[in-house]
Formats: C-alpha cells, sequence, structure tokens
C-alpha cells in the first residue's frame, strides 16, 4: 500500500460508518494496474469486515452475474441463513440450485428479493459486498446498483464497485448507473490515481529487495506512469532476466539494455515466460483464453494438464480456491491473450466452446467463444437462447444485447421465419429497457417482413409500433399506425381488439375534434358488434370528454353519464374510473366545482371499494384541484401535502398538488415558496405533455413576478397563447393578467386580454368565461377614464360569478368594481365592494390583495380603521408586520445578524431566524437587502424610529 496513505483512511472512514449502519455504495474509479483491488481488499482486511465478492467476467457475462455470485460466496459459507425468506424463492431465477422459480415474477419482485436477501446478510454482520471489474458487468446487475444503494444507506452494508476508467465509453452502461445516482445524490467515488516518482522507487525497492539507482527509477516511472502493477510487473521482468547490475547509487539497467514499454505489459511478460517449457507455454495460453479465473479441471479436459504445474509455480497463475486458478491480474492475461498468434488463439476459443457447449455452460459465454473462433453459426443458436433466458429474468438490455447480436450474424436470406422472431424478441427487449429507437426499427421490419397471410401478428406488432411512438411523441404516427392495425383486426373478425386501437388513436388525435369523433363513432360500433359493454362505455366517456372541452357541455355529460351507468351496471372498474374522471374533469373545465368535487367523491368512494390505490391517489389530485380553484384553501393544502408525501405517486397528481399549493402561495404572498413549487410543476407538466397544466403554472409564475414587485414579461406570451379547449383557468388567467395591466396602465396588455377574453367566451359561453369578459372590459372603461362604464362591467360579472363558487375570483372583481364605483362617484356602493373584497381575502388568507384593497381604500379618503378595523389599518401602516417583527427589521436595516439581534432583544437565535423569515415573506422579498430596500420604499423605518 505504498502511497495509498490517505486513499485507505477515506475508505477506512466510510467502512466505519458502513460498520454502524450507515452503508451505501462506493465506486473506485481508475485505469488499469492502478491498484483499486489492492486497496479494496487491504482496508476491508484492516476493518475486519465479512467480505463477499463477486467479479464480472470480460467474456460471456450473463445477467446478474457478480450478483449470484455474491450469494453464492454467502450460501457456501451459511447454506441456510436465507431459509424462511418471503421472496427467496424468486432468487431462483439467480441461482438456480435453489430451485424452480415462480412461474409469475417481475423484475420489481425480483430486484426486492436481492435487497432482502442483502438486508438479511447485513443484519448478521456488517459486510462489504465488491464487485470488481465493473467496466465489463451486465446490464442488469448495473441497473440494479441503484437502489441497492439506497436501501443499504439503513444497513450495515457497503456495496464497493470497481471499474477501469478507461473502458467506459459513451453509451456505457456504467455511465448511465453514474447519472442515475449523482441525480438522486448519491454518487459517491473514489478516484485512485498512479503513483508519483518517489512511491514509484519504493515500490521497485521492495521488489529488488534493494534500492534502484536514479536512472532506473527515472526509466521505470516514465515507462509505467506510475501505475504500480506495471512497476512491478516490470521491475520483476529486469530483475530475472538479470538486465540489473549494480551501480554507485543502487541498481541500474546494464549497459546496452532498455526498458520495455509496459502498456501491455508483452514485453516485460514475455521476459517472464521466457523460462516456460512448450507445454508450459500452451497451458498458459488456452488459460488466458478461457479468462481470469480458470477452471483447472476444464484446462485438463482440453488436453494441457501437463504444463499446468510449471506455470502455476511461476506465479503467473495461482490457485485461489481448490480447482480454480486466477491471474495475477486481468492485464496478465490480456497480454498473454493478446500476444498469442491469431490462428492459435482461435484454435484455443474452438476448443473451449466445443467443451463448454458440451458441458451446457452458460449459452453467451459459449456464443462468445465461437464467435471468437470464427464459427457464427454454432453461435447463432446460443445467441437466440441467451437472449430467451436474459429476457425470463427480466434482464431486457442484456436480452437486446445478445439478440441484436445474433441478427448481427444472421446468414442472408436464410431461415427468414426465425430472424422475425428473434427480431419482436428484440423490439420487446429493447422496448422494455427503454431503447425506443431500436424498438421501432425492430417492430418496423417485422412489420414490412411477415406474409400477408400473418394478420393477426401483423395487427399485433403494429400494436407495440403504435406504442413506441406514442412514448416517443409522435402521435400522428402512433394514430396512424393504430388505425392500421384496427383495419387488420377488424378483417378477421377480432372486433374487440379493433375498438381498443381505435380508441387510442382517437386519444392520440383528441385535438382534431373531427376526426377523433369520426374514429370514435367506427370504435363505438366495433365495441357493439363484440358486445362489450366495457369498450362501449369507455368510447362514450371519450366522445363526452371531447364534447364538453369543444364547448357542447350538455351533450357531453350526457354521453358521460351514459357511460358510467354501463359500466357500474357491467361492474367495469377500470371503465367506471374513466367515467368518474371524466365528469369530474368536464365540470370543473366549466367551473362547476360543486359538482366536481361531488362526482370525485363519488370516485374515491369507488376506487377504495375496488382496492385501487393508484385510481384513488389521481383523484385524490384532481380534487385538490377542484378544492383549490372552489377557494376551499384550508382544505386543498394538507391534502396536496400528503399527496406529495407519498412515495408512488402518480406524476399527474403530482403536477396537481404542486400546481395548486403554488397558486395558493402566491395569492396568500409567499412568493419564493410559490415561484419554487410552480417551477417544479411546469418541469413535470412539459415531460408529461400536459399544456393545460403548463399555462395555469405560467400564469402562476407571472402572478408571482407581479407580487414581486417585478413587471412580468410573461402575461403577453400567454394571453396570446392559443387554447382551444375549455378550462376555467384560462378565465382566471386572464382576469389576473388585466387588472395588473390596467393598475400600470399597460394599455397594450389590457386590449390583448380584452381580445382574448372575447374570443374565449364567444367559443365557451358558460358563467366563468362570460364573467372574465365582463371584468377585462371593465378594466379597459376604467383604462380609458369611463368609471360608469367600468362599473356596469364589473357588476355584470359580478352577477355571473354569483354562478361559480369562486370566492377569489369574486373578491378580485369585488375590489375592481368598488374602484370604479368610488370613481364614477357611488361611494356608498363602491365602499361596500372594497369592504367585502376585503373580508373575503383576508377569510382566504390573500394578504397582498387585502392590503390593496385596504390601500384603495384609503386612497379614496375613507378611514380604514373605521371601515375594515384597527388590524388591517395596522397592516396597512406597517405593511403586515408585527410590532416585533418591525423592530427586528430595523436591525435588519443598520445591518445586525440574527445572532447580535438576538442578543440586544434578549431572543433566541431560532426565534430570530422565524422572524426574519416571516419579515421577507410578508414584504414579499428574498434577501435582506431586498427587505430593507422595502421597509424603506414603505416607511416603516422611519416610522418605527419616531
Amino acid at each position: 500500500m505504498i502511497g495509498r496513505e490517505l486513499e485507505l483512511e477515506e475508505l477506512a472512514q466510510i467502512l466505519l460508518r458502513a460498520r454502524g449502519g450507515q452503508g451505501g455504495l462506493l465506486l473506485l474509479a481508475g485505469e488499469a494496474g492502478v491498484g483499486k483491488t489492492r486497496l479494496a481488499e487491504t482496508a476491508i482486511a484492516q476493518a475486519a469486515l465479512t467480505l463477499l465478492r463477486g467479479v464480472a467476467p470480460e467474456q460471456g457475462a450473463s445477467s446478474y452475474a457478480p450478483i449470484a455470485a455474491v450469494l453464492r460466496h454467502h450460501l457456501r459459507a451459511d447454506p441456510f441463513s436465507l431459509s424462511g425468506e418471503p421472496l427467496v424463492a424468486h432468487l431462483a431465477a439467480l441461482l438456480p440450485e435453489l430451485g424452480s422459480p415462480p412461474e409469475v415474477t417481475n423484475r420489481e419482485t425480483l430486484f426486492e428479493a436481492v435487497r432482502d436477501a442483502f438486508a438479511r446478510i447485513s443484519a448478521r454482520a456488517p459486510t462489504v459486498v465488491f464487485l470488481d471489474d465493473l467496466q465489463w458487468a451486465d446490464s442488469a446487475t448495473l441497473e440494479l446498483l441503484p437502489s441497492l444503494a439506497e436501501a443499504a444507506e439503513e444497513w450495515r452494508l457497503l456495496v464497493l464497485g470497481a471499474y477501469r476508467t478507461e473502458e467506459i465509453p459513451r453509451g456505457h452502461s456504467l455511465r448511465r448507473l453514474r447519472s442515475d445516482l449523482r441525480r438522486a445524490g448519491r454518487l459517491a467515488e473514489l478516484d485512485v490515481e498512479p503513483l508519483d516518482a518517489e512511491a514509484t522507487a519504493l515500490i521497485a525497492a521492495r521488489v529488488l529487495g534493494t534500492e534502484p539507482g536514479p536512472a532506473l527509477r527515472a526509466a521505470l516511472h516514465d515507462r509505467t506512469q506510475g501505475v504500480p502493477f506495471f512497476v512491478e510487473e516490470l521491475t520483476e521482468a529486469l530483475r530475472v532476466a538479470g538486465r540489473l547490475e549494480p551501480g554507485p547509487h543502487g541498481l541500474e539497467l546494464e549497459e546496452g539494455s532498455s526498458v520495455p514499454v509496459p502498456e501491455t505489459l508483452r514485453d516485460a511478460l514475455r521476459v517472464r515466460a521466457e523460462g516456460l517449457s512448450e507445454d508450459g507455454r500452451a497451458a498458459l495460453e488456452a488459460a488466458a483464453v478461457v479468462g481470469v479465473h480458470v477452471e483447472l479441471e476444464l484446462l485438463a479436459e482440453l488436453g494441457y494438464d501437463d504444463g499446468l504445474g510449471e506455470v502455476l509455480d511461476s506465479g503467473l497463475l495461482r490457485e485461489i480456491e481448490p480447482g480454480i486458478a486466477a491471474f495475477r491480474h486481468d492485464l496478465v492475461r490480456e497480454a498473454f491473450h493478446a500476444g498469442t498468434h491469431w490462428p492459435r488463439r482461435r484454435a484455443l476459443h474452438r476448443e473451449l466452446a466445443a467443451a463448454l457447449e458440451a458441458r451446457g455452460a452458460e449459452p453467451r459465454l459459449t456464443a462468445d467463444h465461437w464467435l471468437a473462433a470464427g464459427e457464427r453459426m454454432r453461435a447463432l443458436p446460443l445467441l437466440v437462447e441467451a437472449a430467451r433466458r436474459a429476457c425470463e429474468i427480466h434482464a431486457y438490455r442484456d436480452a437486446a444485447a445478445s439478440a441484436r447480436l445474433g441478427l448481427e450474424n444472421w446468414p442472408e436470406g436464410e431461415n427468414e421465419s426465425e430472424r422475425l422472431r428473434v427480431l419482436q424478441e428484440l423490439g420487446h427487449c429493447a422496448q422494455l429497457c427503454g431503447e425506443l429507437g431500436e424498438a421501432g426499427r425492430a417492430w418496423e421490419e417485422v412489420a414490412a417482413g411477415l406474409d400477408a397471410g400473418e394478420t393477426e401478428r401483423l395487427a399485433e406488432v403494429k400494436q407495440r409500433l403504435a406504442t413506441v411512438y406514442d412514448i416517443e411523441g409522435a402521435s400522428p404516427r402512433a394514430a396512424a399506425v393504430r388505425l392500421e392495425a384496427a383495419d387488420a383486426f377488424e378483417a378477421i373478425g377480432l372486433d374487440a381488439k379493433a375498438a381498443g386501437e381505435l380508441l387510442l388513436a382517437a386519444d392520440e388525435l383528441w385535438r382534431d375534434e373531427v376526426a377523433a369523433n369520426r374514429i370514435l363513432d367506427r370504435a363505438l360500433e366495433a365495441a357493439r358488434r363484440a358486445d362489450s359493454s366495457e369498450l362501449e362505455s369507455r368510447c362514450l366517456s371519450t366522445q363526452g370528454f371531447i364534447a364538453g372541452r369543444a364547448g357542447r357541455r350538455d351533450e357531453g355529460l350526457d354521453l358521460m353519464r351514459s357511460a358510467l351507468s354501463l359500466a357500474l351496471e357491467g361492474n367495469h372498474v377500470d371503465a367506471a374510473v374513466t367515467a368518474y374522471w371524466t365528469l369530474g374533469a368536464t365540470a370543473n373545465d366549466w367551473a362547476d366545482y360543486a359538482g366536481a368535487r361531488s362526482i370525485f367523491d363519488d370516485m374515491l368512494v369507488y376506487c377504495r371499494a375496488n382496492d385501487l390505490e393508484e385510481g384513488e391517489q389521481f383523484c385524490l389530485g384532481c380534487l385538490v384541484v377542484v378544492l383549490g380553484n372552489a377557494g376551499e384553501w384550508t382544505r386543498a393544502e394538507p391534502l396536496a401535502r400528503d399527496l406529495l408525501d407519498r412515495a408512488a405517486l402518480p406524476v399527474v397528481s403530482r403536477v396537481h398538488a404542486l400546481l395548486t399549493l403554488g397558486h395558493i402561495g402566491a395569492a396568500r404572498g409567499a412568493t419564493k415558496r410559490a415561484r419554487r413549487l410552480l417551477a417544479q410543476a411546469y418541469a413535470a407538466a412539459s415531460e408529461l405533455g400536459l399544456v393545460q397544466s403548463e399555462h395555469e403554472c405560467g400564469f402562476g409564475l407571472a402572478l408571482v413576478d407581479e407580487l414581486e414587485g417585478v413587471e412580468s414579461m410573461r402575461w403577453t406570451g400567454l394571453v396570446a397563447d392559443p387554447i382551444a379547449l375549455m378550462c376555467s383557468a384560462r378565465s382566471r388567467g386572464l382576469r389576473l393578467a388585466a387588472t395588473f395591466a390596467a393598475r400600470r396602465r399597460d394599455t397594450a396588455l389590457v386590449y390583448a386580454c380584452a381580445d382574448a377574453a372575447a374570443s374565449w367566451a364567444s367559443r365557451f359561453g358558460g358563467a366563468e368565461p362570460l364573467a372574465a369578459l365582463a371584468h377585462v372590459l371593465g378594466e379597459v372603461a376604467l383604462l380609458e377614464g369611463n368609471a360608469s362604464s367600468a362599473a356596469d362591467q364589473f357588476g355584470a360579472a359580478l352577477e355571473r360569478l354569483a354562478e361559480v363558487e369562486a370566492p377569489f375570483e369574486r373578491a378580485l372583481t369585488q375590489a375592481r368594481a368598488g374602484t370604479a364605483l368610488l370613481a364614477a362617484g357611488e361611494r356608498e356602493l363602491g365602499v361596500e365592494r372594497l369592504t367585502g373584497a376585503y373580508h373575503t381575502f383576508r377569510k382566504l388568507g390573500a394578504r397582498p390583495f387585502a392590503n390593496r384593497a385596504a390601500m384603495d381604500l384609503g386612497a379614496a379618503g375613507e378611514r380604514v380603521d373605521e371601515r375594515l378595523g384597527r388590524r388591517a389599518a395596522r397592516d396597512l401602516q406597517h405593511g403586515g408586520l408585527t410590532r416585533r417583527e418591525l423592530e427586528i427589521v430595523r436591525l435588519v436595516a443598520v445591518g445586525r445578524t440574527n445572532r447580535e439581534i438576538a442578543h440586544q432583544l434578549f431572543l433566541s437565535p431560532r426565534t430570530v431566524d422565524m422572524h426574519v423569515r416571516n419579515v421577507l415573506a410578508k414584504l414579499g422579498c428574498r434577501s435582506r437587502t431586498e427587505a430593507t430596500g422595502r421597509a424603506h420604499e414603505l416607511g416603516l423605518i422611519e416610522a418605527t424610529r419616531a
């Protein structure tokens, strides 16, 4: 461990934490030969922890091979330790010696079985799982590690993975692993660097038993670049070859000798192997073809037992356990393998492949040796079998790799039906592991290659191809392919399958009402021919939803109610959930919040009665939105927070919860938190393609800008955005945009809002769009100086809003109506409107809007304390700050720290920190400096001093 003191100390600390129950995953990174394995073994030995080891083989890696090796290592020491484990039967997929795995399983269950096994192992004793040579690991193993790393954080288990940095090119699975860990905040990596010249000389001295001279030191470091394994091998080769002689300051190269270049080690190792007999050389070359770990009996079967003893005596190969030998390092094997002439190497691979096939070895391993021998036809069936086996244990990326390799070696024009079957398997596995481009190409080629008579198979392939297009966001292509699949299903009388594809095609084209309805009519006919009330219900739900969003509310509601009746009568659970959702969403879009709440309450009861956990969470997400729209913020907030705390929350429900909390937070003046929540909701909505939610997030962020005193540049784009589907959020956004624009006399934006509101109301003539139009026209009239006309428009808006359960929107219009009435000389009614708006805003907790109403009342010459109470006057005078908060903002303004403020006011620093955060929130500021400026603007500093 020369020169590794710092790395050893760091690794020792990590191992100590693992012993105490704070495990996880650590990656050891470094170039080949730099000493990663030796560092890990030394540190683990010093920590006296249980070591379980798995090495990823360079050739023929079967799925989960290192994990299976670790579990076998453990079971050899303690055969019954996993007995009674609930999921142990699933481990038989990796360890056939445990018996037959369950007939039904999935990747998540397999991962959980592995995690359970490691949990039990680490519960018995602090353990290190050392996975070496991860640069060669199969994709399935690397995909398992992030979930194992997360679980191990609470166990006495450290997963230690070593890999060569120079062998992970772009696209390597190890790069995906590191990216996944980095995103999760779990990437822990220790880089093992080459040694400096001094440490290189120390290693050489250990090997030689005496000091190397200056020239030899310099030559060794230059040739090896400080890689310890290269230093050892090169020094030993020079010693064995007798190429060193004493010099005045230590051993030096004999005159005329040169130092071999160690990048491949061939020269240095050739020097070491010069003394081997012909039999010894043959055994060494055969062992290099087998791999890093060599079964001695296998070499004997191949006829190389005569030279084995000699090779073991040389130290180039060493017996690590009875019957199993290993090269001293991977690089030794690589050097001898590369140094064997290719005809000899091919012959050795051929011999080994034949022996492995006779033994029934792993098909991928045997196939790799046949390929190395140039026997692709012998490799082909084994690659197909390897793909099948990997797919069975849900190692889809590995399965795709084997299938791909088999297809690359397929003889042109031979056994086309079997080739298409393998290609179909490739498409299936590529799709499941997220390689959508390859999956799409595979399905396209299969579809093009099928015979005309294979109609059902062609339709099923088109189904899968459409799914790929759908995931890629290519909706028109997906719809076209689904229609082709539906045609094929109808041609052979499979009307139910045809109806299903037509439904999905209509979903892809829902923005094109005419095209979608034409397809839905056809789907409904197919569903009725198939006598499927479930499919009929789904067709009616979709037709009704499209009608409602297109402006034909009553027609849509009738269709959706019929759909719900069909689903409930036939006990079609999924169809019923769909019908409930479309009814509730349509009611919400049309601002019938009481109706939407009632429908989602019924849907919630239905989901719970049928144990639909995901459906329940989706329903709660929708209910959060409705409660937020209806002004029931005290119910919406805790429900939204509860949803966000749930681990398996559907992404759509997460968007709904974040969006609702963001809008409520903005209205209440918590702008910093609101901006964060809305930004998160916007990012998730964009990823899912939820256009309406993106639009709502945009209006919310524009409101945050305005409340923080920034003229938002978002309004213009949002107002001009041509959203063609009914949603109440559009009306709310236009109302807010027009109000803020009118206050700062932004004529262009107010007129743009008027145009958009008029277009919106003409298309969707419900109470909310018409109320929004009247409100915006009131802002136009105020801007133009026609207070009387403005009061009439705001009054009309209030009449429309009487039909809508939306207290925030009503209060906003009331406040603006009060301002217009006061300007028109109708003082009593104007004061009444402003007073009513203030009390509604206060009840909702919408502090910035309540303060604005109070300010408008004061600006009209009214006594705020008499009209609204002393609290309102105090809030108005002090920006909503309490007496203690005023004291603190004064001290903040003169540059005092929280600790200094705490000392002066006899408070705890934590209490002062809480007060400072409250001050920032109430003043709508993000920093102490900004709060100081805002306090000066409001006259709070001077008022406090007085």
